[in-house]
């Protein structure tokens, strides 16, 4: 998935964001504010998923589990910056 022009998941920014909400229309506030509600709700239930997960793979579930929430507490490090 392409985010305002940016294809890597490892790389988006804030920028790329922001040049998508342009490219689209969509208020920069409004998503801004989506990302944060996004980020917090995925941190919040990430251990439950990491247990539910375990079952099938555990070593797989932890990777997921430190990926998803490194991504996500960076988000929210980066809408930080931005005053959110």
């Amino acid at each position: 998935m392409e985010i305002g022009g940016c294809e890597s998941v490892n790389a988006f920014t804030i920028g790329d964001w922001k040049t998508m909400a342009k490219k689209t229309g969509l208020g920069w506030p409004m998503i801004r504010e989506r990302m944060a509600e996004i980020s917090h709700a995925i941190l919040n239930g990430l251990d439950t998923v990491q247990v539910q997960t375990r079952k099938y793979n555990g070593e797989v579930a932890k990777r997921l589990h430190e990926t998803i929430g490194d991504r996500s507490a960076r988000m929210l490090e980066a809408l930080a910056k931005q005053g959110i």
